[in-house]
């Protein structure tokens, strides 16, 4: 079990691309600069836009939630609950730009920065104890939590708003 491939996070910034392109939020010459880039430095199409300031955050995270049918939990409304952080390792929350968030019936609901792969999924349920509920997250604020809690994200993702 890894972090997302290279493969899958290229994928899926193409489909993130072309829906942001197709729904007006962007020109397509526009977003090709942030495709490159995040080609480049294997981070995902939607943490560059949010970090770059291109596009807010509910939008990235909103058009990522509807190609990939997971919700999407505000975390500053929704915040993690101590019992939730202490079940998954900080170096897999790190390494997947994850947060655990809350017990469900015995589930355990995950905030992601990007959608995972279901292979991941399953391998880090199966690691905790229990089924995993994925969902979406702002990437920014999945960074501040797991630095406050003292946890560094994985090397994918610029860890905050960056200067252009």
């Amino acid at each position: 079990m890894s972090p997302q491939s290279t493969a899958h996070r290229t994928d899926l910034s193409r489909r993130l691309a072309r829906a942001l392109v197709a729904a007006g939020y962007v020109q397509e010459e526009a977003i090709e600069p942030f495709l490159a880039e995040g080609g480049s430095t294997d981070t995902p199409l939607g943490t560059i836009l949010i970090a770059r300031g291109a596009l807010p955050a509910s939008v990235v995270v909103n058009t990522l939630s509807q190609l990939a049918r997971l919700p999407v939990i505000d975390l500053f409304a929704d915040p993690p609950t101590p019992e939730a952080l202490r079940l998954l390792p900080p170096g897999l929350s790190g390494d997947h730009r994850a947060v655990p968030i809350r017990m469900v019936d015995q589930r355990l609901l995950v905030a992601f920065e990007e959608p995972p792969e279901l292979a991941d999924v399953r391998s880090l349920g199966e690691l905790v104890g229990h089924e995993l509920i994925p969902a979406l997250a702002d990437p920014m604020v999945i960074g501040q939590i797991l630095r406050a809690h003292g946890i560094e994200p994985g090397p994918q993702g610029p860890a905050g708003p960056v200067a252009n």
